[in-house]
């Protein structure tokens, strides 16, 4: 960014997200250019009184706001004629912000709409609202608006007192096409990548599934297995229940509250704490004194299953050499397995596996709320090679996790690369660090 044109001349706004803008911009609150109002709610909100899927006015929750990009385009609800005269209405082309849940997102309104007292507006903004959204977007305005470590609390006086730079009219509504044109570019690219992670994804699962249940001799003499998700196996592999597999009986993790961030005390693991690829986050440390965690140490190569809520069939293979010391809470199972006749590492693929999920998916049909337990993870069937095969596929898999994992990290590093420019180009053309009057973009 540092060979794109700046301005002429500068001088100092005074506030820390501007630095230096240029010299004919001006450095005001936003409370002098508008009021800053606050939605509202018909009460209760669950009253059928206020709905009509018919309503003029959809009704705007902040979870329309959050799976929205810039615009607003249509919402899971509408407002009935009483529900839409207890709310505040917003027209087409009107901008607002969130100041619950996704805290500071800003969006543009395409549709009619209410808005309840999870947002603000602002009904005397004369400027460009596109380049409005595109302060907002750039998340700089709320820098020490909170308290560190606690989340941001914006309100109509903190977003009011919010300082910008403000061109005239014509740059801004320059400023916000340049953006909107070398956004889409940007996100074309990040859309693209997102694309090809997915299909990487899918490929890894698809390896793994055939691995653990066909093997890797494609002239093996093959036979029914009688489960349908594994359909045909290799004529030497058994069939068996995950609790035949077993040293000792599957078992729940502490009920323990996660407090502590002693790292002299046992790592208290939770299911939060493994990340897509299957490995601890830093971030989330938390320990448990050793009282308390004594009864629930885990032994090397300890399987840990998520048993309900939205990552229910989670697992995790507990490395101690790699983790230390280390319990795990009351969400997990631990599965402890016969290593002299079953490999974790070899189970554990098969928990990634398409044929698990398929299962995971069959135990939640038959449910209203997502849980598997011990007893019905106890009844998982596998298709279980001999000790020695078990250990050559494990060996396949791990020299083609690398390549995938290779592969895959290049693309969320680029994803990341990606999203960090986006972020700062916004806030570097609304704050005047690039003047973008005279830019063409190929």
């Amino acid at each position: 960014m540092s060979q794109l044109p700046r301005y002429e001349s500068y001088k100092d706004s005074g506030v820390q997200w501007l630095g230096e803008i240029p010299s004919h911009w001006k450095c005001l609150s936003i409370k002098r250019l508008t009021l800053v109002k606050r939605g509202a709610s018909p009460r209760p909100i669950d009253n059928p009184e206020y709905f009509d899927d018919e309503g003029e006015y959809a009704w705007v929750r902040i979870a329309d706001v959050t799976a929205s990009d810039k615009y607003l385009l249509e919402t899971t609800q509408r407002l009935s004629e009483l529900g839409n005269s207890l709310s505040v209405k917003m027209q087409p082309d009107s901008i607002f912000l969130s100041i619950a849940g996704s805290v500071g997102k800003p969006i543009i309104t395409k549709v009619k709409a209410c808005i309840h007292d999870g947002f603000v507006y602002f009904p005397d903004w004369k400027e460009s609202i596109n380049f409005l959204y595109y302060i907002f977007a750039s998340g700089q305005p709320y820098l020490g608006l909170g308290k560190l470590g606690t989340q941001l609390n914006l309100n109509t006086d903190t977003v009011g007192n919010i300082k910008i730079a403000l061109p005239p009219s014509d740059e801004q509504e320059a400023i916000a096409d340049f953006l909107d044109k070398r956004l889409a570019q940007v996100d074309s690219l990040i859309t693209k990548q997102a694309t090809l992670l997915e299909k990487l994804a899918e490929q890894r699962v698809a390896l793994i599934s055939h691995a653990v249940t066909k093997g890797l001799n494609p002239d093996v003499e093959m036979k029914e297995s009688g489960i349908e998700i594994l359909g045909n196996i290799p004529q030497q592999w058994k069939i068996k229940r995950l609790k035949f597999l077993l040293s000792e009986k599957l078992k729940y993790g502490a009920n323990e509250s996660a407090e502590s961030e002693d790292k002299e005390n046992p790592r208290y693991i939770r299911i939060t704490d493994i990340d897509d690829s299957g490995n601890l986050k830093d971030e989330t440390f938390k320990s448990l004194e050793f009282e308390k965690a004594e009864e629930y140490l885990l032994d090397d190569l300890d399987i840990l299953l998520a048993r309900s809520g939205a990552t229910v069939g989670k697992s995790y293979l507990y490395k101690a050499e790699s983790i230390g010391i280390a319990c795990y809470a009351g969400y997990l199972i631990r599965a402890r397995l016969d290593q002299e006749n079953y490999n974790p590492e070899f189970v554990n693929y098969f928990l990634q596996s398409k044929q698990y999920w398929d299962w995971i998916s069959s135990i939640n049909i038959q449910a209203t709320i997502q849980n598997v337990s011990a007893e019905k993870y106890n009844d998982l069937t596998l298709a279980i090679p001999p000790l020695e095969e078990q250990k050559q596929l494990i060996e396949y898999l791990k020299n083609e996790d690398e390549k995938f994992n290779s592969a895959i990290g290049k693309g969320k590093k680029l994803v990341h690369l990606l999203n960090e420019y986006r972020s700062t180009l916004i806030t570097q053309v609304v704050t005047g660090k690039i003047d973008v009057r005279n830019l063409k973009l190929n």
